[in-house]
């Protein structure tokens, strides 16, 4: 319960990190931090998921945690912006951390829930084709 409580905590300050990096913004990234935390889009597309949630601003994230006992969906939530944050640096920066920490999270976020493997497969294809600022 401590490591699901840890890594649920770790999720919007894991995805503040990546988008600090990526954008240079500390301004987006805390935007970024906030509306993972309190907003789901889930929620405002689908009337039945909202209507399972309780209200369209009730964190989503944490209504799965609770009610349903998602905790390897919420650590796999937490290690992907860890994993694409370290794929970032690694292949912009050749640092050896980052290196090191892409391998190892790609591993744990397999072993915590392989299903969510398929939506990094997609986001790390969506990082390769997008255009790179100078």
């Amino acid at each position: 319960h401590f490591l699901t409580a840890l890594l649920s905590c770790l999720a919007p300050v894991s995805l503040y990190w990546l988008c600090e990096r990526v954008t240079a913004s500390r301004g987006y990234a805390l935007t970024a931090g906030l509306l993972y935390s309190l907003l789901s889009p889930t929620c405002l597309l689908l009337p039945a998921i909202r209507h399972d949630t309780g209200n369209l601003i009730e964190a989503r994230n944490l209504s799965l945690l609770i009610r349903y006992g998602q905790g390897s969906h919420t650590a796999a939530i937490c290690l992907i912006p860890l994993f694409l944050l370290a794929l970032h640096v690694a292949m912009t920066e050749r640092r050896r951390w980052a290196i090191a920490l892409a391998p190892l999270t790609l591993a744990a976020l397999i072993l915590a829930d392989w299903t969510d493997a398929f939506a990094l497969l997609m986001l790390v294809g969506a990082y390769l084709v997008c255009p790179r600022r100078s």
